[in-house]
């Protein structure tokens, strides 16, 4: 079991480049991030673009995305019965 970062916002943002809709990830960074400027959110989408990590200037003004526990079931094992 672990802890795994799921990042809503990057999700968001690569789908809506890859439906070619540039203005609507500036407004959705924005939207995110009021007090970031322009130029950080347009580097935002470069970032996600390249698949890199978001620079440090943009990510310290970015919401920090939920944290979700990752649980992997092992299927071809015995179900262990519980215990009485």
């Amino acid at each position: 079991m672990g802890i795994e970062r799921v990042d809503p916002l990057w999700s968001g943002v690569a789908e809506l480049l890859g439906r070619g809709q540039c203005i609507e990830a500036i407004q959705l960074i924005r939207s995110a991030a009021p007090d970031l400027s322009l130029h950080g959110a347009v580097d935002y989408i470069q970032a996600v673009t390249d698949g890199q990590p978001a620079p440090d200037h943009v990510r310290s003004r970015l919401p920090q995305p939920p944290a979700e526990r990752v649980v992997r079931w092992a299927l071809s094992g015995p179900n262990p019965e519980p215990a009485a």
